[in-house]
């Protein structure tokens, strides 16, 4: 026998012997949950299903901890950039850029090997994809000429109407059932909003109504996102 064949054999013994052993593990595992009673039983499932919803918090709460900073960062990165201390009061070049990036990175992800990426349809394309990335420009570019003419936390109060926006284009599109709870939601989001506006510092109607159809656009861009990712994109083709 070779010196490649006898590899080969203790290798395969190897594999076996650790199969083997899995085999007997998982018999003892299974042999003392059939030795515990059925509560006990449960209490080891309603152990084992907490920790793993446990988990699931903990990293989707750590997730939006992560988002929530970049997103501040970036959006005091663009109001510095836009002011006079800046001395770049182009906000949509800045889009322009930020959208090239973004264009740039799903480009290259998607040539990742162990990516796949599902073929888009002409149809796809031309009702549905092209929409959101017009409306997408749109919202961001508005967001970041905003900026330029109103305070952060001003454009942010603003920005805080994003749920009225896309409650509306939801209900527009039957992605929701209108209920009185969703009315008074609304009514409560915008009578905050009406609140918060009043008596404004420096408050300036052409970054106000940028800075609202924005928001208007980001509505409409989820409602978009969604009816392409359920595949509903397809019932509204006359719009």
């Amino acid at each position: 026998m070779g010196k490649g064949s006898r590899n080969e054999f203790h290798e395969a013994r190897d594999h076996d012997g650790e199969i083997s052993s899995a085999l007997l593990q998982a018999s003892d595992m299974h042999a003392e949950l059939e030795d515990e009673s059925p509560a006990e039983r449960r209490e080891c499932l309603d152990t084992a299903q907490w920790s793993s919803v446990g988990l699931r918090y903990v990293v989707n709460g750590s997730l939006y901890l992560v988002w929530f900073a970049i997103s501040t960062a970036v959006i005091l990165n663009v109001k510095f950039l836009v002011s006079s201390k800046g001395h770049f009061p182009y906000p949509l070049a800045v889009t322009a850029c930020v959208n090239g990036l973004m264009a740039l990175h799903a480009f290259v992800v998607s040539k990742m090997p162990g990516v796949r990426v599902d073929e888009v349809t002409a149809s796809q394309f031309r009702y549905c994809i092209i929409p959101i990335s017009l409306v997408t420009a749109l919202e961001i570019g508005g967001t970041n000429y905003a900026l330029k003419l109103l305070s952060v936390s001003f454009a942010q109060m603003v920005k805080a109407g994003g749920p009225f926006s896309v409650m509306i284009f939801a209900l527009f599109f039957k992605l929701e059932k209108f209920s009185c709870v969703l009315l008074f939601s609304l009514v409560t989001i915008c009578g905050g909003l009406a609140i918060a506006s009043w008596g404004q510092i420096d408050f300036q109607w052409t970054g106000f109504i940028v800075a609202f159809v924005a928001v208007f656009m980001g509505g409409l861009r989820w409602a978009l996102t969604q009816l392409l990712l359920q595949g509903m994109f397809e019932s509204y083709h006359h719009l």
